[in-house]
Formats: structure tokens, C-alpha cells, sequence
């Protein structure tokens, strides 16, 4: 599977991505590649029930088959690059405040950031903090609330 059928998915069909990836994990890469379509079928209807018409099981069998064909250091990297989100609720989001959830402001134009970090103030709150990125944002930290506390981060 080519980088940009995987992030195809990760955009249009993250249900079977994401079940492909859950029984790949489930069930292991060398069985996955020995077995025939309707033996990973098979593994997902266990797993899964009732949940899936048989159409959807035998593409997310095709999909776990191929996900299967790529080395594990190759699937995490498509992971990483594509569209998928696998950030828990609380995990911080660029441009929200990590304590009220309201829109931040920042001290300078994101264009004119120093390319690692920038202040910003939420308005709401109070809080004050820097928004870290390298060509996109990683996290918030230095988080202080509005009366000055360090308030710490949940990456969950």
C-alpha cells in the first residue's frame, strides 16, 4: 500500500482504516500474510460480531492484508503523516486554550513566530502560555493560569 492510498483512507474511509489497523495489531503481520482473505474475515467477525456487512468485512480483510505488506517502522510513519487523529480529548489543540478551551490570542503573527515557539494570552481566562510547533503545532507549555499558577497539560 502506497502512502497516499493509506492517508485515501485515513480520509474518506477511517472506519475500515482503523478496524484494518485494530485486527493487523490483534492478530499479528506474519499470520495476516500466510492467511487467506476469508481466514482475516473471519478473525474480524470474531472480533467484531455482527458489526460489519460482509462487503465491509472483506474490504477491511483486503486493507488488513495490505497494511500487513508493509514493515511496521513503514505503517507508523503513514500514521504519522497522514490525516488520521489519534490524540486523546484532552490532548492540547493549536490556537485553543488547554485550560477553558476558548480561542487564544497571540503576541505576534504566526508568520513571524520564531519557528519553535510562540506566547499567547486567552482572554477568557486569563492564562498565558507558549504554543510549541516545527512547521506544525506539537504542544502548550509554560501554561499559567489567569492568576499566574502553573496549570499542567494533559497529553491523554
Amino acid at each position: 500500500m502506497k502512502f497516499g492510498d493509506f492517508n485515501k483512507l485515513a480520509c474518506g474511509d477511517r472506519v475500515t482504516l482503523v478496524s484494518a489497523i485494530d485486527i493487523l495489531m490483534q492478530v499479528g503481520q506474519n499470520y495476516v500474510r500466510e492467511a487467506q482473505p476469508s481466514e482475516v474475515a473471519s478473525e474480524i467477525k470474531k472480533s467484531g460480531g455482527n458489526l460489519f456487512s460482509g462487503d465491509m468485512l472483506e474490504k477491511i480483510a483486503k486493507t488488513v492484508q495490505e497494511l500487513a505488506q508493509l514493515r511496521t517502522c513503514k505503517l507508523l510513519a503513514y500514521v504519522k503523516r497522514s490525516n488520521l487523529d489519534f490524540r486523546g480529548p484532552n490532548a492540547p489543540r493549536s490556537g485553543l486554550c488547554p485550560i477553558c478551551g476558548c480561542e487564544l490570542d497571540y503576541d505576534m503573527p504566526l508568520a513571524l513566530a520564531d519557528g519553535n515557539h510562540i506566547d499567547w494570552t486567552c482572554q477568557n481566562c486569563g492564562a498565558t502560555g507558549k504554543e510549541g510547533f516545527q512547521r506544525v503545532f506539537t504542544t502548550h507549555y509554560d501554561v499559567c493560569d489567569g492568576d499566574g499558577k502553573p496549570f499542567p497539560i494533559s497529553n491523554d
